[in-house]
């Protein structure tokens, strides 16, 4: 053997870019590779069935039968456990780091499983199953109070890290809540997922959440007010999720607690109201990233008000981007006189003016209702934020709303905002200005993805990816509305008329450079004078990047 590898440290370098199958074959090649290569092989399992099949042959084996549908064998015990049967699972166990568990990835039926796992925990006789675990991620169906005993047995010391998610509601509250009450007070990363949450697991996981002091993220249905109190006030936390955001009251500025290190909040939530309650907690927050959903739409004034919310409570030079969204609206909704009129909702450039005060670079703003434009606002955007990648008004769903921006004012997101990439706008694409006039000294040569949502079509496909063409020379994807939808629900219906005049136009901006457009254009023109068919642009045109 070469001298390098004796060398330790060489030797965990090739068992970290090794595969399994090299490192079970490192294992049994000699013994300066056997403790590193098994070290790194089982570190992270994706369940515990590998250590089952640790125990004596014979022990644990599969009986045959189906599982989830699928023709996999069931693990079950032969005869109960005597010590002698343990030596070789602990010396395994021990080096395990990572677990995880879902009924998809395992092929222990989880009722089997519970009977087995119970048996378990009173054969290694309140030791530890796996010592020197620091992470757990937990997917299960279903399950009783002796399936999640495995769950307390593997609470060592060392776990920073659980995810857990379930379906059943009892679960949380009876066998769950008592283990996150015995949870390690250095727990850093905590998942807890319920299908059905409920006032009382709101309850109850908040007044283990409120036990926790080194938290760095968090991912929750939803908790209480006192739950939310206490995280504001944690020094560690940087991420959090809410997935079922219930209302949070209000609270005056001088009762604000902080969330001095949050970066990344991430809200979903049935009315936009409720989100406020919680962003007013923060104060001089460090917020670089904020994502919110919404199950029904707002007032526009309730959304300048969630605008002015982070711009007072949030760091002006931290937050980056944003992202929000209400569901998708029937045109029925608004016609309903008790409910919201259309126009109450749509959002207009005063609304979100206080996002002004933050040099944004992405931004995403999906009212279901829509986004009212006019041309100087794009010049009020563009420089504001001239840092700008991603910049997303309205396209979420169909609207009445009319479109406000033409063509030739796009101009100015090409001169203020050289690194602009993604840009998603309802246009209006008549009248077109003049070839002449259209052109401008400043390209925006990083724009490559444009969604126009259901933005009309009158004038012919080549005039508009002209002008497209003119001012955005790398443009490489064309997106609509309908095509969203078809993708979504993998339709095969015939194009409506104005989903294929889109189409030309992305196909001809793929095809053709600026030059052989207007040359295009041209040929066709005098075609159609000539009565000649307008195929003919097909066999005239040269395919984009190659000479003439």
């Amino acid at each position: 053997m070469h001298c390098c590898l004796r060398t330790p440290e060489l030797v965990r370098l090739i068992c970290e870019h090794a595969s399994l199958s090299s490192l079970a074959a490192l294992a049994r090649t000699c013994c300066f590779f056997h403790d590193p290569a098994l070290t790194v092989l089982w570190r992270d399992i994706p369940s515990i069935t590998p250590l089952l099949m640790c125990f004596p042959i014979g022990l644990v084996y599969p009986n045959g039968g189906q599982l989830w549908s699928k023709n996999r064998p069931i693990l079950m015990l032969k005869r109960p456990f005597i010590p002698s049967d343990w030596s070789r699972f602990s010396m395994y166990a021990s080096r395990v780091q990572t677990l995880g568990f879902s009924h998809e990835a395992n092929i222990v039926d989880p009722r089997v499983h519970e009977c087995l796992i119970h048996t378990m925990t009173f054969a290694s006789k309140g030791a530890k199953l796996l010592p020197n675990v620091c992470a757990v991620s937990w997917n299960v169906p279903y399950g009783g109070e002796d399936f999640f005993s495995l769950v307390q047995q593997i609470l060592t010391p060392n776990l920073t890290r659980l995810e857990i998610h379930v379906l059943d509601n009892w679960m949380i509250r009876r066998p769950l809540l008592p283990i996150l009450v015995e949870m390690p007070l250095k727990i850093e990363h905590v998942t807890l997922v319920a299908v059905a949450w409920g006032n009382q697991n709101r309850t109850a996981i908040s007044s283990a959440v409120c036990k926790w002091t080194i938290l760095r993220t968090l991912e929750v249905n939803d908790l209480s007010y006192e739950g939310f109190t206490h995280i504001a006030s944690l020094p560690s936390l940087r991420k959090l999720t809410v997935k079922d955001l219930s209302y949070v009251e209000r609270m005056e500025s001088s009762a604000k607690s902080g969330f001095p290190a949050l970066r990344r909040l991430t809200l979903t939530s049935l009315v936009m109201e409720n989100c406020i309650g919680l962003l007013q907690l923060m104060s001089n927050t460090p917020l670089s990233q904020f994502i919110c959903t919404f199950k029904r739409h707002s007032r526009s004034i309730v959304w300048q008000e969630l605008f002015s919310t982070i711009r007072q409570n949030g760091s002006l030079i931290a937050l980056r981007d944003v992202y929000l969204k209400d569901e998708k609206h029937d045109q029925q909704h608004f016609q309903n006189p008790n409910r919201l009129t259309e126009g109450e909702c749509v959002l207009s450039v005063e609304h979100i003016s206080p996002l002004f005060t933050f040099n944004m670079k992405s931004v995403v703003l999906r009212p279901s209702a829509g986004f009212s434009l006019k041309p100087n606002d794009l010049c009020v955007i563009a420089t504001s934020w001239p840092y700008i990648s991603r910049l997303t008004l309205g396209t979420g769903a169909p609207t009445s709303v009319p479109a406000g921006i033409k063509l030739c004012d796009l101009s100015v997101l090409a001169k203020h905002c050289p690194k602009l990439k993604k840009l998603a706008l309802k246009l209006d694409t008549t009248p077109l200005p003049a070839t002449d006039t259209a052109r401008r000294a400043y390209k925006g040569v990083s724009l490559r993805r444009l969604h126009v949502g259901d933005s009309s079509m009158s004038h012919f496909p080549l005039d508009v990816a002209e002008h497209l063409q003119d001012m955005f020379p790398n443009l490489a994807s064309l997106e609509t509305l309908d095509g969203d939808r078809r993708r979504k629900e993998h339709s095969t219906a015939d194009l409506t008329l104005l989903e294929k005049r889109w189409r030309s136009v992305a196909k001809h901006l793929c095809r053709c450079s600026s030059c052989q457009l207007v040359a295009s254009k041209r040929l066709i023109k005098t075609a159609e004078s000539d009565g000649l068919a307008v195929i003919r642009l097909h066999a005239t045109a040269t395919p984009y990047g190659q000479s003439e």
